[in-house]
């Protein structure tokens, strides 16, 4: 989390990887970088995906007996029915 704080910072790569070494290279840390660019990324599509269900649900309530019937369904195969 300390490498995306100080990259988030706007230090280079390379200065990166001077001021972390132990890292052991220099691809290290941009693979560090690209996993951590693609967490922010991916953590900002499941944030939207969220929202876009939660209109959905929002517009489109379903049946109360259809909630019924699911609530019923994980009931039976968890065991309690």
């Amino acid at each position: 989390m300390l490498l995306h704080t100080v990259f988030g910072n706007g230090r280079s790569p390379e200065s990166l990887f001077e001021r972390f070494s132990s890292v052991g290279s220099l691809a290290r840390v941009y693979g560090a970088i690209t996993f951590i660019l693609d967490s922010v990324e991916m953590d900002a599509n499941l944030k939207d995906e969220d929202c876009i269900l939660e209109e959905y649900k929002a517009r489109h309530p379903m049946p109360v007996d259809m909630i019924e019937r699911f609530e019923r369904g994980k009931m039976e195969r968890i065991g309690i029915l």
